[in-house]
């Protein structure tokens, strides 16, 4: 079995909301739910020296996760993979007909 981790860096940052919700749409998620999400995920805000809006990514706690998810769950028709959050575990079997010694 071959198996690679992987751990995206700061990866519920870069997830684009329009890209979010177009997906959920394709996915047949009924429209009020995602106007909720939507509302969720549009008009915050960094709060450093001064605002500045926040374009990109998903609030990290308990919906943040589930959103990632959604967003990064089309990779599972490329590949065979497990997804947990931000971690990705792609693996593949491989079986030997044979052994040959030498």
């Amino acid at each position: 079995m071959d198996i690679i981790y992987l751990d995206y860096s700061k990866a519920f940052d870069l997830v684009m909301n329009a890209k979010l919700l177009a997906k959920l749409s394709c996915y047949g998620i009924c429209d009020q739910l995602i106007a909720w999400i939507e509302s969720f995920l549009v008009g915050r805000e960094h709060s450093f020296s001064s605002t500045c809006p926040v374009i990109s990514g998903v609030p990290q706690g308990i919906v943040g996760p589930v959103l990632f998810i959604l967003y990064v769950n089309d990779i599972v028709d490329c590949v065979t993979v497990k997804l947990f959050a931000d971690d990705t575990t792609l693996y593949s079997v491989f079986v030997c007909s044979h052994v040959c010694l030498q």
